[in-house]
């Protein structure tokens, strides 16, 4: 354990994260020029396949803008002609895919076959199953491929070798600087950022408890203004009539039912119980994996990481919640399958981000503060969309947290005690 120790000389007093000591960069003056033609190929290629993603962000948010049931506007005008709140049914019964798959860009082809087009570089596989749900459909079919096409392209722009320094011409003039890979504008950085909030809202908080995190009206309200603005709030409150997976409804048994007729319906209750904890699993896992990708990222990490930091410890604690869960029923291969891929964890989880593996261990490293200061943020009741009620956080959860703090106190007791003392004082 105590290689796994961080070392608190490279902690700063800057928010959050610590400081690693990234491999020293190579530049194109040390290649030769057919080496050189191939990077820059390479950087044209990723380049052109990244703004294309992004394209395909601004067009999903702008479809989704235009939706006339997600805009407030909309919703006062329906109040003023027939002097009652609009329910919320008029922003589920919202057919989102099928608004989304019949979309087309500048060139008329459909925007989901550009964003299959652009997974499939990057050797994703689409999942379609037939009867999916709309909410399902929305993450399967387009969140899922164009966050991994977001990170994969900039993965590869970032691990471009630098350009060379600029020198002097026979002028004693300097050449312009070139512009580094893939450069964003601060409306693309918005983009992405509400990309991956509505992510978070439609798949994650979808599947986890009531309680570990902020609900999605709360969520709303503490939206940063630029966020706020960009896209309809009531957009976030959209689940596509698709009743939570980490929630179960049994219809009541019929009249006169012999014994082995209730053995066969609480057998089948029991396996769609389990289905549906597998699937929440599932989507849960890759939804979480690719938004912790992405704001890793060097480009994205200062602004995005931040804000999902609690996001993802929340998704990770629900996973494990799942694993027990579907231990306990005998399902054992959905729990090895997880520890084969993050079998890592355990040794890693107080230092490091949660879905870190021994390929990732550099780009994921945290301080103690942040860790202690996100695990006390989980610990707090939640808000939630009443004013006079906050949700308490589930007791498995708050077992879990509290041992994982105990083992972090032994490590770096006065930065839990700072962190936790400073909280009661505020």
């Amino acid at each position: 354990m105590t290689s796994s120790q961080p070392n608190k000389s490279s902690t700063t007093q800057m928010p959050c994260l610590t400081t690693t000591t990234a491999p020293a960069t190579t530049t194109t003056t040390a290649l030769s020029s057919q080496q050189q033609q191939e990077i820059l190929e390479k950087e044209k290629e990723a380049e052109n396949h990244a703004y294309q993603t992004i394209s395909c962000i601004k067009q999903i948010l702008n479809t989704i803008r235009s939706i006339p049931q997600f805009t407030i506007q909309q919703h006062i005008r329906q109040k003023q002609q027939q002097h009652v709140q609009p329910q919320k049914q008029d922003i589920q019964a919202v057919p989102l895919y099928t608004i989304l798959s019949s979309t087309t860009n500048k060139t008329n082809v459909p925007l989901t076959e550009e964003i299959n087009s652009l997974s499939t570089l990057c050797n994703y596989t689409l999942q379609q199953k037939e009867q999916e749900e709309e909410r399902a459909k929305v993450v399967y079919q387009i969140l899922h491929p164009l966050l991994t096409s977001l990170h994969h392209w900039y993965a590869i722009l970032d691990s471009l070798p630098s350009p060379p320094p600029t020198t002097i011409t026979s002028r004693n003039k300097k050449q312009k600087p070139k512009a580094p890979a893939g450069i964003l504008s601060l409306q693309d950085y918005t983009d992405i950022a509400i990309l991956l909030e509505y992510t978070t809202s439609i798949s994650i908080i979808q599947n986890i408890e009531s309680g570990i995190l902020a609900d999605k009206e709360e969520r709303i309200k503490k939206l940063p203004k630029s966020l706020y603005a960009r896209l309809p709030p009531l957009s976030y409150l959209w689940t596509g009539d698709d009743t939570s997976t980490t929630t179960t409804t049994t219809s009541p048994p019929p009249r006169n039912e012999t014994e082995k007729q209730k053995q066969v319906n609480k057998k089948k209750e029991e396996e769609q119980k389990i289905q549906r904890l597998k699937q929440a699993y599932n989507e849960l896992y890759t939804t979480s994996t690719l938004i912790q990708k992405i704001v890793t990222l060097d480009r994205f990490k200062p602004m995005l990481l931040p804000r999902h930091l609690c996001d993802l410890y929340g998704a990770y604690f629900q996973l494990e919640r799942f694993r027990s869960l579907l231990l306990l029923k005998g399902e054992t291969d959905i729990c090895d399958d997880w520890m084969m891929k993050e079998e890592h964890w355990n040794k890693l989880t107080h230092f490091y981000l949660p879905f870190t593996t021994s390929t990732t261990v550099q780009q994921h490293s945290l301080d103690t503060k942040t860790i202690a200061s996100t695990f006390q943020t989980l610990l707090l009741p939640s808000s939630s969309s009443s004013r006079t009620n906050k949700t308490p956080k589930p007791k498995w959860l708050r077992i879990l947290l509290s041992t994982h703090l105990s083992f972090l106190s032994i490590i770096d007791l006065s930065t839990v005690i700072d962190v936790f003392v400073n909280m009661a004082h505020n």
